[in-house]
């Protein structure tokens, strides 16, 4: 069975593992947003979209938050998570999507702390009964 795709200038290749463990991930955060919403649950993902510097996931990273406070998936552990978990929490709170940076640079000290990179974030929330955001 052939399980390939096309490149950018259309030539066709196979996908590599790394490329299929992504897919698979993903889907499977998918299907608990979709368990989550039938149940009238709103789910927020938190999806690094960039990176700049040393950072510990890079984009594509995503992490579901629940409004139970359970969550699932990574965008890098310690401090990117608490500030990422608590961002996607307000935004359950507030209803409202958002974007911000998580600088891994100690502000006192200039160096870097853990990674000493940034990561831009985009939080987004997956709502019973709407359409899936674009």
């Amino acid at each position: 069975m052939y399980r390939g795709g096309y490149i950018g200038n259309g030539s066709i290749t196979r996908p590599t593992r790394s490329t299929i463990r992504t897919a698979t991930r993903l889907k499977a955060l998918l299907q608990e947003i979709q368990r989550r919403n039938g149940l009238g649950q709103t789910v927020a993902m938190a999806t690094i979209v960039g990176s700049r510097g040393s950072t510990p996931r890079k984009p594509g990273a995503r992490m579901l938050v629940f409004e139970d406070g359970a969550g699932m998936g990574s965008v890098g552990g310690g401090c990117v998570e608490a500030d990422v978990w608590r961002e996607a929490a307000h935004a359950l709170a507030d209803g409202k999507p958002r974007f911000f940076d998580v600088d891994l640079v100690d502000d006192f000290k200039g160096e870097g702390d853990v990674c000493g990179g940034t990561v831009d974030v985009f939080v987004d929330l997956w709502r019973p009964g709407e359409p899936a955001p674009a």
